[in-house]
This record gives C-alpha cells, sequence and structure tokens, in this order.
C-alpha cells in the first residue's frame, strides 16, 4: 500500500503533535484540513462470517413467508446461524456412517443432504443456483444431478426449522397463542409492558419473559452501566486529570482545536498553559467517538445486515454539536418549535413507518444551525443515544418480530389483536415514534403547537415539582408499598436499607433497575457553575429522597427472595421493586401516561395508576391481610404529613372512611367524603369532580349539595381542575418565567410575610400583586419555631393556625373586623372572639334548621340539637 493511502490514525496523528511540540520549541506544521482522510472502521479478520441474504426465493414467498434478513430479531438470527451450523454438522456424521450413495436413491441419504440443504436455508442460501454450488463446492460434481431434488426437499424441512427455532427464541413453544386472552387497550395502554405480558401468556408468562423481557432488561441494565463507565472516565481523565470541565474555555478550545478551527499557533496564544492538555484531550475524545461508532456500528450491522449505508461513518474531526439548554436560554428556545419538524417525504407517510432503531441526531448529518464549543458538554450529550443504539436499539425488532409470529399463529382465530397492536406501538415507542394519542392531536391541532405545549407543561412541572419541599418529602410516600408487600420480610429490607448508609451494599450494586433510575447522578456532577449548583442541590434532594423509600423496597424484595430461596434474588428484587413502584426507565411506563397529551391533561399519574394495579394485584392474590396492611401504613404516613405539611400524601380509604361514619352526616355527603378521596387519587379525577356543580343543583326535587359540602374537604378540585400548563399564564412568575423552584419560592415568601405581619391576609403584595382592595384577615399565625419552619418550607397552611383555619372550613374576617382585630390590644383573644360568635351564629342556623325539618321525629330533632349543643360546649 502507498504511503498516501495508506489510513490515518487520528489519535496517534495528535498524540505525536503534542510530543514533537513538548520536544522541539519550533511549532509544527498544522496539515490542511483538506488533507486529512476519515479513519475507516477497525478491521477484524477473525470475526465470524455473517450469513448473507439478497432477499431473492426460487419458489412460492407464500409457502415460505420468510421476512426480510433486516426484520428477523438479531437474536434470532444468530440462534438460526448457530443451529444451522450444528445441523450440518450432524448430518455430515450420519453421511459418514452411511455405506450407501445419491445414485441408489436411498431415502436416508436423501434425507441428510435435506437437512443440510436446508440449514444452507437457514444460513441465507436460497437462491437455487447458489445452493447448488453449495453443495458441488462441499460434496462434488457427483451431487449435481440430484441438486434439484435435494432443493425441492429442503424446502419443507427449511419451513418447519425456521418456525421452530424462532418460536423457541420468542418463548413461544409448548403452546398455542390461539388460548391467549386479550386484554382492553385501555388496560394495555395504562399498564406496564411486563404486566400486559403476564396477564395475555397466563400460565405460559415465563418462557416468554425468559426469551424477551429479561434480555430486554439484560440490555437495560448494560445501557446504563455503558454510560457510568463513560461518565467515570470522562470525570476521571478529563474532568480530574486534565482540569477541563464542562463549559469551561478549555473545553471549548478542545472542540475548536478538534475541529480545526484554530490552529495549534492559535492555541498556544489561547491558552499558554493548558494547551498541552488541550491535545492530550483532543486524543481521548477522538479515541472515545470512535470506539462508540464501532459499537453502534455493531448494533446496527446486527439489526441491517445487508445494509452498509446504515452504518454511521466515522468523520474526521468529528465532536458532538449541540445548543446549550441552561435556565434562560431554555425560555427563550421555549418557541423554537423547529425540532418538531419531519423529513417533507415522510409527511402523510410517517404513521405508517416501523423503524428498527431509534433516530439520534448523531446519525444524521450535521446541519450548520447554532451550535455551542464545549467537548465535555457535547460528549455528555452524545452518550446516552450511543448507548442506546448500541444496547436498546437490538430489542424493537424482537418485539415487532413477536408481533408478527402471534398475527400469523391467530389469523383465524383473530384472538389477540389488541395485544399485537400494543407490541407494534410498543416497539414504536422504544423507537422514538409519536404515540397514537399525540399523533391525533398532531393531526387536528398541528405539530408545533403540541411541542409548544409540551414544553410549557414541562416548565410548569419544573416550578411546581423542583426544588419544592413537600414534593420532595413526597417521594417517599412508596414506603407503605413495600411493608405491605413485605410482610415479615420489611424489617430486613429496613435493616438492609439502614446498614447500605455506612457500608456498601453488594446486591444493591449488582440491580441493573437501580442503576437505570439514579442514572442521572452520573451527568449531574459535571454541572459544576455556580449558577448550576441550586438546580443540582434541588435534583439531588429529589433523588435522595426517592432513593429512602426505593431502596426499602428493594431491600424487603430483596430479602424476600432470599428466604423464598429464589435463583436470582437481584433480579427478583429488581422486578417487584419496579411492579411496586412504577418504573420510570425506558420502556417502563404505561404508553398512554407517557403520552404527550396525557401528561398535559393528568399529570403526575404514573405512582397513583401503578399503586391501583398494586392493590388490585393484592386482591387477585387474596393477599388481603397485605391490603389491610397498605391502608394501615397509608393512613400513618398522611397523619405525620398533615402534622408536618398541612395535608396528606397517599390515597388513605382508612381516613375517609372515618370521616363518612359522622353520625350526623347525611347519606350523599358520606358518598361524597368517600367518592371524593377516590377520585384524589385516580387520573384525571379533578376532572371528573370537576363535572360536578360547584353550587349544587335540584334533581327532581332534591337538593343537592354544593361541591364543597359534597366532597368536604377531600375535594378533589380543591387544588385546581384545569391544566397544569394554565400557570404559565395565571400565575407566570412562579410557574413560567423562573426556570424551576418556583412554588418553592412562593410558598416560602408566603410563609415570611405570615411570620412578618403575624397573619395570613387576603392579599400578599409579592404573591397576587398590588392590593386591590382592603385586606382581610384569613388567620393569624404564632411566631413559635414550629410554625416559622413549617410556614417558610410548606407555606402558612402548614402552620398549626393554618391547618385549623382549613379544616374547619373557616372564612376570612370581614374588612371591618380586620380593622378592629388590627386596632386590639390583644388580636388572638378578639379574633377567638370573632369565630366563636361565628360558631354560636352557625349553630343557631342549624338548629333553627332541624326543628323546621319535618321529615325528622322529634326525638331525631332533640338527639341533633343536643350534639350540636354539645359540640359548642367543647
Amino acid at each position: 500500500m502507498a504511503a498516501a493511502d495508506a489510513p490515518v490514525n487520528l489519535v496517534g496523528r495528535r498524540l505525536e503533535v503534542l510530543r514533537r511540540s513538548e520536544a522541539t520549541p519550533t511549532t509544527p506544521k498544522m496539515e490542511p484540513a483538506a488533507s486529512v482522510k476519515e479513519a475507516p472502521a477497525p478491521r477484524n479478520d477473525n470475526a465470524p462470517l455473517q450469513p448473507e441474504w439478497d432477499g431473492t426465493i426460487p419458489f412460492d414467498t407464500e409457502d415460505i413467508a420468510l421476512p426480510a434478513s433486516e426484520e428477523v430479531a438479531p437474536r434470532v438470527r444468530d440462534r438460526v446461524a448457530a443451529y444451522a451450523d450444528d445441523l450440518i454438522a450432524s448430518a455430515r456424521a450420519e453421511l459418514a456412517k452411511s455405506k450407501h450413495r445419491l445414485s441408489s436413491n436411498p431415502a436416508d441419504v436423501y434425507g441428510q443432504y435435506a437437512k443440510i440443504g436446508a440449514a444452507y436455508m437457514l444460513k441465507g442460501t436460497v437462491k437455487l443456483a447458489d445452493f447448488g454450488e453449495a453443495l458441488v463446492r462441499d460434496f462434488g460434481e457427483e451431487i449435481r444431478p440430484h441438486v434439484h431434488a435435494i432443493f425441492t426437499r429442503s424446502k419443507a424441512q427449511y419451513k418447519v426449522m425456521r418456525a421452530t427455532i424462532e418460536a423457541e427464541e420468542l418463548g413461544l413453544n409448548g403452546f398455542g397463542a390461539q388460548k391467549l386472552k386479550d386484554l382492553s387497550n385501555i388496560n394495555l395502554n395504562t399498564g406496564d409492558v411486563y404486566r400486559n405480558f403476564k396477564k395475555v401468556f397466563g400460565e405460559d408468562f415465563e418462557p416468554v419473559k425468559k426469551a424477551i423481557l429479561d434480555p430486554f432488561d439484560a440490555a437495560k441494565g448494560e445501557y446504563a452501566q455503558m454510560q457510568k463507565n463513560l461518565t467515570d472516565q470522562l470525570q476521571s481523565d478529563i474532568v480530574q486529570k486534565l482540569s477541563i470541565r464542562k463549559g469551561s474555555r478549555d473545553s471549548a478550545l478542545v472542540q475548536r482545536y478538534g475541529e480545526r478551527q484554530i490552529s495549534i499557533d492559535e492555541l498556544k496564544d489561547l491558552a499558554p498553559k493548558t494547551w498541552k492538555n488541550v491535545i492530550r484531550a483532543d486524543a481521548w475524545f477522538r479515541q472515545q467517538y470512535d470506539t462508540l461508532i464501532d459499537q453502534v456500528n455493531a448494533s446496527v450491522s446486527r439489526i441491517y445486515p445487508d445494509r452498509p449505508e446504515k452504518l454511521v461513518p466515522k468523520r474526521a474531526d468529528y465532536y458532538r454539536h449541540f445548543q446549550e439548554m441552561n435556565a434562560w436560554s431554555g425560555l427563550k428556545n421555549l418557541f423554537d418549535t423547529s425540532s418538531g419538524k419531519i423529513s417533507p417525504s415522510l409527511a402523510g407517510l410517517s404513521p405508517f413507518t416501523q423503524p428498527k432503531t431509534k433516530w439520534a441526531s448523531f446519525k444524521q448529518k450535521r446541519g450548520l444551525g447554532e451550535f455551542k464549543n464545549d467537548a465535555v458538554g457535547g460528549f455528555l450529550e452524545y452518550i446516552p443515544a450511543a448507548a442506546y443504539a448500541a444496547h436498546i436499539d437490538p430489542h424493537i425488532a424482537v418485539f415487532r418480530n413477536l408481533a408478527k409470529r402471534l398475527a400469523a399463529d391467530t389469523e383465524t382465530t383473530a384472538n389477540i389483536n389488541n395485544f399485537i397492536k400494543y407490541l407494534n406501538n410498543y416497539a414504536n415507542d422504544l423507537a422514538g415514534k409519536t404515540s397514537p394519542v399525540d399523533r391525533w392531536v398532531e393531526e387536528v391541532g398541528g405539530r408545533k403547537a403540541l411541542l409548544l405545549l409540551n414544553k410549557a407543561n414541562n416548565r410548569v412541572k419544573s416550578n411546581v415539582i423542583l426544588g419544592n419541599v413537600r414534593s420532595t418529602l413526597s417521594q417517599m410516600a412508596n414506603i407503605p408499598n413495600g411493608i405491605a408487600y413485605g410482610g415479615i420480610d420489611a424489617p430486613a429490607g429496613a435493616l438492609r436499607t439502614l446498614e447500605s448508609i455506612w457500608q456498601p451494599n453488594e446486591a444493591m450494586a449488582r440491580s441493573a433497575f437501580l442503576r437505570e433510575r439514579y442514572l442521572d447522578k452520573s451527568f449531574r456532577r459535571f454541572d459544576q457553575r455556580w449558577w448550576e449548583q441550586p438546580k443540582r442541590f434541588a435534583e439531588w434532594m429529589m433523588e435522595t429522597s426517592d432513593r429512602v423509600g426505593t431502596t426499602f423496597v428493594w431491600n424487603t424484595a430483596f430479602a424476600k427472595g432470599i428466604r423464598q430461596k429464589v435463583a436470582d434474588p437481584v433480579k427478583f428484587a429488581d422486578e417487584n421493586t419496579r411492579r411496586l413502584l412504577g418504573g420510570r426507565g425506558v420502556g417502563e411506563q404505561p404508553l398512554l401516561i407517557k403520552s404527550k397529551m396525557f401528561n398535559l391533561v393528568a399529570p403526575f399519574q404514573l405512582e397513583v395508576n401503578n399503586l391501583w394495579r398494586v392493590q388490585k394485584e393484592f386482591v387477585d392474590e387474596k393477599r388481603f391481610g397485605a391490603l389491610i396492611t397498605l391502608f394501615a401504613a397509608n393512613w400513618l404516613l398522611n397523619k405525620a404529613f398533615e402534622k408536618m405539611t398541612g395535608s396528606g400524601v397517599v390515597f388513605d380509604p382508612i381516613d375517609a372512611l372515618v370521616d363518612a361514619s359522622s353520625e350526623d352526616m347525611p347519606a350523599l355527603n358520606r358518598l361524597g367524603r368517600v367518592g371524593g378521596e377516590v377520585l384524589s387519587n385516580l387520573p384525571f379525577g379533578q376532572t371528573l369532580a370537576g363535572l360536578y356543580p360547584e353550587y349544587g343543583a335540584n334533581l327532581y326535587g332534591t337538593e343537592l349539595p354544593t361541591r364543597e359540602e359534597f366532597f368536604g374537604d377531600k375535594d378533589p378540585t380543591r387544588f385546581g381542575s384545569g391544566l397544569l400548563a394554565a400557570g404559565a399564564v395565571t400565575d407566570p412568575l412562579f410557574k413560567f418565567v423562573l426556570p424551576f423552584g418556583g412554588n418553592q419560592i412562593k410558598k416560602t415568601i408566603q410563609g415570611g410575610d405570615a411570620i412578618a405581619r403575624g397573619g395570613v391576609y387576603t392579599e400578599n403584595v409579592l404573591t397576587t400583586g398590588p392590593e386591590i382592595e382592603e385586606r382581610k384577615l384569613k388567620y393569624p399565625v404564632e411566631r413559635s419555631l414550629p410554625n416559622i419552619g413549617r410556614a417558610l418550607a410548606f407555606s402558612p397552611n402548614a402552620t398549626t393556625e393554618g391547618q385549623r383555619y382549613n379544616h374547619n372550613d373557616l372564612r376570612p374576617l370581614s374588612e371591618k373586623q380586620t380593622r378592629s382585630y388590627l386596632r386590639s390590644a390583644d388580636q388572638t383573644a378578639h379574633y377567638e372572639k370573632v369565630q366563636r360568635k361565628r360558631q354560636l351564629e352557625a349553630a343557631k342556623a342549624k338548629m333553627k334548621e332541624i326543628r323546621q325539618n319535618k321529615t325528622l321525629s322529634q326525638a331525631e330533632k332533640d338527639k341533633r340539637i343536643a350534639k350540636i349543643k354539645n359540640s359548642i360546649a367543647d
């Protein structure tokens, strides 16, 4: 090979530049960019040859029904190749034992050659001409006259073998798909993939799980581990050893030098003290990008074995281009919906495409748009997409292949059409396609409109949840699930969780579920600029709170697995923790709940939806003790939260039933109290509750109570029933303008104002705007340490006085009463006097109403009036 034709080793070239620069004071001349060649993918002469097939079948395709090779799941293809090799070896051995020859037409000899022919077909040799040449090559010219007969017999064996191997690989051997029971579309789309598989396959779930879901879980673990490994290397080799941080000047210089935007002379002028580190970092990134592309292409070649154009080319001097989305640029780019555009060639066709890999920008031709020079930041952007392509993409074809096989097996019975459609939608979701719900909305309202609403919704969610102390503590609300499920194993789980605080937990370190759930930690450590620290701290708080409950549930499940002597207690703990808490990882969320449209109208419903399924499973398994334990644990948790924050956080039927059992509560209100608790913990519950008339109604002569009276203090609409994204308009400063934490800032301002003024008023200039009318006192606030802490952390509603005001449905003082309160020497006594007077007036009105009620007996009237008098005396 001529020197000019030799491939260029870019990493070696850049390190050589550094060595020459260190050895001599003269600056080496930089090669012009045009002379740099792209490094080809490294060749591996020892790699096993992959069978190739051009898609041509010399016989009836309806008879064989072989999918194109790119449509076959990669693991199936590997299994087929291995089986074919074994088949050839066994047939050769049998032929060696035989004393007959083909010319004598013995059936057993023809049978062995037919096996070999079927193996050829399994490996891709399906053209008659190629088939014949392969037989002649392996067995000599004497076999040529028999090629056509062998080919004919091989076809039938090939069909049976191919179907059998595929069924085995998909876990479908041993039962007929015709006996499977379908689920409704709503059940499938609100259930996760693990529950859906278990319900559909029933008693045959385990072989399918082993064939489909277990390898998928393993790939997800590898996907997370790959990202952790790469971020660990980046932290160690670049950030710590070379002191080049994300967003720094040197990180920008690494990319500018690596992309030939500046010469080495310019680099030395710009960074006279650190230019050597920049060159070392450039060599490191060049090697990492080339290695990652090799890994991605290994995955691509398995999915598309005959499509070299699908491979990601190695680009000389490549660095990942990205736009940094910090706090204020995120607001600026909110209205940029250019990312919502699709290729014109796909307009109208996109709903019908079935990609086998997820779209990734790093695979596309680089555009000329605005980007940030930041080698570290760009690499962090590149890692997740590359890991997904390497480990998750191959499983998209597996789910598609399962759908096709089930469709073929149930062609005449059509008994699981919903599930087959779900499998295709699930594969589409893994491939990054728009969900059917979102696609329908896009068709009506436009892709840009939905994208804009989703961006606004996500920003409001960040302000409502992230940095919110109450929301952070609420992440521990999954602890009751672990207590109920664990039973006698819960104490062991609690002990293991406490021990993990002081010493490494080897079992937890092997958990693929935990590794993926807390993957953000690996990336968050690179946010080291001062303005990134508040958000980093808020995310750490949220994750830490979630870890408390999640690791307790995981360790409880692990302890149960150890006690029950399961084969793999770590995987057992992963599966049950995901089932009990609701997974957030790749492919773990129900399709409907993951959709953008659902998140617009009913956000934060993943755990709510999952809790109802956990309760149903306890009932199905006849674990009524676990269900009662769950309710009791929820009640205790809610009582603790009410004491601290003013309201509960989880479904609490015990509290609802206790309230509904009040003797003087009408039957309709009892129904409303229990119904309000249920609706408060159901997807769309607020919307459904909003259908009830706010001020009551007359229904066929029956006076319905107001919404507040019907539902009581658990009115599902008490926190609002509109779109979360509407907060961008109704409360823009604290829900939209700020990048995160707006809701907590608002609560803290309100708490500080209440402590400073000694009470909560109907106006607060900082949060309600300028005062329009004279203020009214809602309730005074004592300046005690507990009140100060709760007011600043959870708003004035968490104070002792705030909880009393809300639980007893009190009303603000009038303007005149407020003026009298402010002039009073003893404001607390004055406030109590006003409330006592109101209580007496309300009691008199209630007793008058009872006396005038003609449907009650005198004895019942006396009983109710006596109860009211006793409550007044108390």
